[in-house]
């Protein structure tokens, strides 16, 4: 059975909200054709949190890849290269820029297992 995965990746703008949401647009019609070759299951999530001084920009993944946890890994790598361009467009945090944690998408609490990988 494959595996599932779940991928969270944010980084802080220090800019408004406007200006993050205009830069952080939806995936084209090309995103939509890999996610069916590649993946038995794809959800996105996009998350704008505003605070008095920034905005924390979060993608939010549940997947299965085709190709196993090297996938998962490969996909990992590039949200927070994806997220590290994004910073370079608008002024951001440096210090919470790409922030990412890949976990096994299943309930191991009763193995005493958090599932991170």
């Amino acid at each position: 059975m494959p595996t599932s995965f779940h991928l969270r990746c944010a980084t802080r703008f220090l800019a408004d909200e406007e200006q993050v949401r205009a830069l952080t647009t939806p995936d084209g019609p090309w995103m939509a054709s890999l996610r069916e070759k590649a993946f038995t299951e794809w959800r996105h999530e996009r998350i704008w949190e505003t605070a008095t001084d920034a905005v924390r920009y979060e993608d939010r993944l549940t997947f299965t890849p085709i190709a196993g946890k090297f996938q998962a890994i490969a996909v990992e790598r590039l949200l927070q290269r994806h997220h590290r361009h994004l910073a370079g467009q608008l002024p951001s945090d440096a210090r919470a820029t790409a922030m990412s944690t890949l976990r096994v998408n299943e309930d191991l609490e009763d193995e005493g297992n958090s599932g991170f990988m």
